[in-house]
């Protein structure tokens, strides 16, 4: 089954979860705002890069989220930023001490997002570490401090560079 889904969130804390072996999007966000993600766990079905699993999925329309001391593991995809559900960019993404680990990809942007990345773990990801889509021809992204190890096709990978 899945995880969480919110719907136009508005100052709210989510705090201290362990979501394990969810089917779809572990913790799923369509518009809303100032969001706190804080110390929690989501563990996908350890399948990788063959698992449709996302981690964190933000849909499209969310202003500011922080997410802080989140572990993402055996997901399809860690995090995704896009505007599948509606058609306004995410704005600002805060990802503060994120662990990354074995994921087919661990973070992809699609929207034209401010994504900001301090001290971030990416390690074993399957494809790419980051992936930034190019459909994101606005999209600023910012990574300061952190660890890229064992990313299978690239660090960050953006279709213009890659």
């Amino acid at each position: 089954g899945g995880g969480l889904y919110f719907d136009a969130l508005t100052f709210s804390f989510v705090r201290d979860f362990d979501i394990s072996y969810f089917d779809g999007d572990g913790i799923a966000l369509v518009g809303g705002g100032d969001i706190t993600i804080e110390s929690g766990r989501l563990l996908g079905p350890n399948l990788k890069s063959a698992s449709s699993s996302v981690g964190i999925h933000l849909r499209g329309g969310v202003s500011v989220i922080t997410i802080t001391n989140v572990f993402l593991e055996k997901c399809g995809t860690g995090f995704i930023s896009d505007t599948t559900l509606m058609v306004t960019a995410n704005y600002q993404i805060w990802l503060s001490h994120i662990n990354f680990n074995v994921n087919g990809r661990g973070l992809i942007i699609y929207d034209n997002s401010w994504v900001h990345i301090t001290q971030g773990f990416f390690g074993g990801s399957e494809i790419d570490g980051i992936y930034v889509a190019s459909t994101a021809t606005a999209c600023h992204l910012n990574v300061v401090g952190g660890t890229f190890y064992g990313t299978g096709g690239g660090t960050c990978v953006s279709p213009s560079t890659s």
